[in-house]
């Protein structure tokens, strides 16, 4: 999808090069507008899919980082810590300015 996409961006600038290249017929002028209308409808549907399958793609990922978090938070051992209690805690893990 990314191919065609990068085709008709090259496409749409053609018909512009060709439609502005010399003065031309109104039967030509409409038939520059109806392909630059069409290249467009293209190129506009070929980008929303990209644009929506790469979220898809990024969710995903991160989807699986968040999983893989959890997992880890969970299978910790954390009942030694639970017993130093919250002043030690501080003690230990210091603030960082």
């Amino acid at each position: 999808m990314a191919g065609l996409s990068g085709i008709m961006n090259a496409l749409l600038l053609a018909i512009i090069n060709l439609a502005s290249a010399s003065p031309t017929s109104e039967a030509d002028n409409l038939r520059y507008l109806a392909m630059f209308v069409a290249a467009i409808g293209v190129f506009i549907t070929a980008q929303n899919y990209l644009l929506s399958r790469s979220t898809q793609l990024v969710e995903s990922c991160l989807n699986s980082v968040r999983l893989r978090l959890l997992d880890r938070i969970l299978r910790a051992d954390l009942l030694p810590l639970e017993g130093l209690g919250k002043p030690q805690l501080f003690y230990i893990f210091p603030k960082r300015r």
